[in-house]
Order: structure tokens, then C-alpha cells, then sequence
């Protein structure tokens, strides 16, 4: 298995319509956001303007989770939905979606034909990274504090905004959180081609 850490000085900052985001990994190597040319983007974003546009990404899958605040999403072709501290949601990029309220939120953005999932692992809470068959990437960001987490046996400290890139996972990983505060899992599956 392959680790790599990232902290808040190796992350990009810029502005967008309702608020700021904070791009925290973008894959492949060489893709752009602007260019639409990724096939996964992780971020957190601060919604400081109520109500707010969500930029529309046709072409892909949004995950997003609440760190702060309160959130509801009215969407174009479904039903609203209100979100909590660490509440997520999934939705197709290319709908038009409306956020009323203020916060800071986390997302992951993936090319269709694609998988992904985010979840809060909550403290003393043991998940599986992998199972049968094994993720891509996981990245496991600490976005309240520091963070202790036991993955496979060896501990891993993050430090208040670190996360922990996950890649070539072996089968039946788990990780478990061993602070005082949720720590988010955000998993990417890609597609084999031949």
C-alpha cells in the first residue's frame, strides 16, 4: 500500500461563486479542473453566500458532506434535501442545484462511469477501506482537529487539515478512528479499460 500526506500548504485555494474552495487532490496527475479533464477532484468549499449556485459539472457525480453549518440543496429533477454536520448527499453534477444556507462542506467529484462514496467515520468507529475488492484511492481527511487513525495495524497521526492518500490497497484494510472527532473517508473506484 501506498501512503502520501497532505497538508493545508500543499492544497489550492480559489474563489467561486457563493464562497471559496480549497482543491485538496485532483487525479490524474496533469488534469484541470477548469478543463473538465479529471476523473476524480476532492475539495471543501466554504458556502458563505445564501442563496447560492452551484457550479454545473455535467459529466459528473457529486458527493458532498457537510463539516459545518446547516445546508439544503433544492435540486432541478429531485427532491431537496437538508444536511447536518457531517449529513452527505450524491447527485448528478449536471442538474441544477441551489444551496440555501451558510458552512463549509466536502466533496468528491467523479467522472461518470466511475464509483465513489464519503462517509464520516465517527470516533472509536472501525470501517472497512476494502473488502472483495479494493478501492483505488481513499483519502481520509481530518478536518476538526488532529486525528490518530489505525489502519491495517500501523497508527497514523494527521494534524488539523491533513489528509492521508491511500492507493494500491491490499484486500480486507480496515481503519479505525481513534480521536475525539469524525475523520472523512472519500473513496474513488475507477473503471478498468482494456
Amino acid at each position: 500500500m501506498k501512503t502520501q500526506l497532505l497538508h493545508p500548504a500543499d492544497y489550492r485555494t480559489t474563489d467561486w461563486s457563493g464562497g471559496s474552495t480549497t482543491e485538496l487532490f485532483l487525479y490524474p496527475p496533469g488534469a484541470d479542473y477548469a478543463a473538465r479533464n479529471f476523473l476524480f477532484r476532492i475539495s471543501s468549499a466554504t458556502v458563505n453566500e445564501s442563496p447560492s449556485d452551484f457550479t454545473l459539472l455535467p459529466g459528473f457525480e457529486r458527493y458532498l458532506m457537510i463539516l459545518g453549518g446547516e445546508l439544503s440543496l433544492k435540486f432541478d429533477a429531485l427532491a431537496p434535501v437538508k444536511l447536518a454536520a457531517f449529513d452527505s448527499v450524491s447527485f448528478p453534477g449536471g442538474i441544477r442545484t441551489v444551496s440555501a444556507g451558510t458552512g463549509r462542506d466536502f466533496n468528491l467529484m467523479v467522472a461518470e462511469g466511475h464509483g465513489g462514496s464519503l462517509l464520516a467515520i465517527q470516533p472509536g468507529e472501525t470501517h472497512a477501506l476494502s473488502g472483495e475488492s479494493s478501492p483505488d484511492f481513499v483519502l481520509l481527511h481530518a478536518p476538526l482537529g488532529a486525528a490518530e487513525l489505525a489502519i491495517g495495524g500501523v497508527h497514523h497521526t494527521l494534524g488539523e487539515g491533513d489528509s492521508l492518500l491511500l492507493s494500491e490497497l491490499p484486500a480486507r484494510l480496515q481503519v479505525t478512528n481513534k480521536s475525539e472527532q469524525p475523520v472523512i473517508c472519500c473513496s474513488t473506484t475507477l473503471k478498468k479499460t482494456l
